[in-house]
């Protein structure tokens, strides 16, 4: 059997990961996923993910819509409910789908991020491509491509290394170790905590209803999807601001410490967070990472969805680039934007390289070079602004200073007749796989 001439070794089994894999299946272009947990299930921590129409269009293209369908619960309505017992309701997302915004023709929906690992893997159509308890330790360039070892001493070699191995990712960190890029490290901060989780059987919330509870310096996120399942996120503010590499990371009791105090607050009508806390089913704690990265510039290695943060820039360093794709899944759970932008970067990484190896069967590291490049050409303005939207988003809805105090009471309740003229001038610059119709 003839060896494929391009090969891309995928580090970790995300929601990118897997994306990525599809997309590279469709391109034709070989490729193996390296996955540290022992199977899909393991790697599913967290809750509710949000499928907007940019992402569910890709998914379309890679004809993963009807098995999505089966676990998506469209959104129909937002409410919004304030510190000071102000309550505010809006069907927009409906309306979404309805009016086909921006010609996309989806609903906005909601899933658990279980699920949609479950289909991502289960519709493969070579599901040997994905090799679990394959944990990374080491990457290496050569001068034609990268060598990944895992923590077996297996060794994997092939033309491109892609990160999508999260926030603490181990090849962000190699590339790190090879480019030695001057002062990144700071840049990536944390000011604010996520508790993730899933319960079943809150009663008071009607299937696909979104509820924002706001609070001081504090939010809670509650979506009432599909099955009884309701999914749930807390988000903090922290102490004090972190930088990398000393950014907390929490475990089951900080997740418990954090909630316990909220057992009293009233989310939403009758349904008090107590209801929902005694009827967990599944609970983490993260922290939410934010920056503006530079771009390092050696070889062979992309990262893409949360194992970089944020928008980054594109700077040169003799013949080599490593351009590290921002991630959106630490844009803050509050926008909703983190699986969609990370489905994206697949598809925008896909459709560079089936370009480049359309003309190229073996590309150089300076040609490949060039195609990473595009890719952030290709995303930096959208990313940027999507970004740049969180940001204020998470600190609205969390009450953060006088100005986002008034803002997030007195201005944002009278938007929501705006909402879908916003989303199509943000998703403007959607994505889609260039080789597939």
């Amino acid at each position: 059997m003839t060896t494929p001439r391009f090969s891309a070794i995928v580090v970790g089994g995300s929601i990118a990961g897997l994306t990525l894999a599809h997309c590279l299946d469709n391109a034709a272009i070989d490729y193996l996923v390296l996955e540290k947990r022992s199977g899909i299930d393991d790697s599913a921590l967290g809750g509710a993910v949000g499928i907007m129409p940019n992402g569910a269009r890709i998914l379309a293209q890679l004809g993963l819509d009807a098995a999505m369908s089966r676990f998506c619960e469209p959104m129909a309505a937002i409410h919004m409910v304030y510190p000071d017992g102000f309550e505010s309701s809006d069907d927009w997302p409906v309306l979404v789908a309805e009016r086909g915004v921006f010609s996309l023709g989806f609903p906005i929906s909601i899933l658990h991020r279980r699920d949609l690992l479950r289909v991502l893997h289960g519709a493969l159509r070579d599901q040997s491509k994905i090799l679990f308890n394959k944990r990374v330790v080491n990457i290496n360039l050569t001068d034609s491509g990268v060598s990944v070892v895992t923590d077996d001493d297996s060794v994997y070699h092939g033309a491109l290394a892609v990160g999508a191995d999260g926030v603490h990712s181990v090849a962000r960190s190699e590339a790190w170790r090879i480019a030695r890029p001057p002062t990144t490290s700071s840049c990536i901060s944390a000011e604010y905590s996520a508790v993730v989780g899933s319960s079943n059987g809150v009663r008071g919330l009607r299937a696909g209803d979104q509820v924002n509870r706001l609070h001081d310096y504090s939010t809670i996120l509650l979506f009432a999807g599909k099955g009884g399942i309701t999914s749930w996120v807390i988000v903090q503010k922290l102490d004090r601001k972190y930088t990398y590499p000393n950014i907390p990371r929490f475990s089951q009791d900080d997740a418990v410490h954090a909630c316990q105090p909220l057992r009293g607050l009233r989310v939403y009508r009758n349904v008090m967070f107590g209801d929902v806390w005694d009827r967990r089913e599944s609970l983490a704690m993260v922290a939410l990472e934010e920056g503006l990265l530079p771009t390092w510039h050696h070889g062979r290695i992309v990262c893409i969805g949360d194992s970089v943060n944020k928008v980054i820039d594109s700077l040169k360093s003799q013949s080599f680039w490593l351009l590290l794709i921002p991630s959106i899944c630490q844009m803050t759970p509050n926008f909703g934007q983190g699986a969609n932008t990370a489905i994206e970067h697949a598809a925008v990484l896909a459709n560079a390289l089936h370009r480049l190896l359309e003309s190229r069967e073996e590309p150089s590291t300076q040609e490949l070079g060039d195609a990473l490049d595009s890719v952030h050409r290709r995303l930096f303005p959208h990313i940027n602004t999507v970004n740049w939207t969180a940001w204020v988003v998470v600190r609205l809805q969390s009450y953060r200073g006088l100005l986002f105090s008034l803002a997030g009471r007195y201005v944002v309740p009278r938007l929501g007749g705006y909402m879908i003229s916003f989303l199509a001038w943000l998703l403007a610059g959607s994505v889609v796989l260039e080789y597939l119709p």
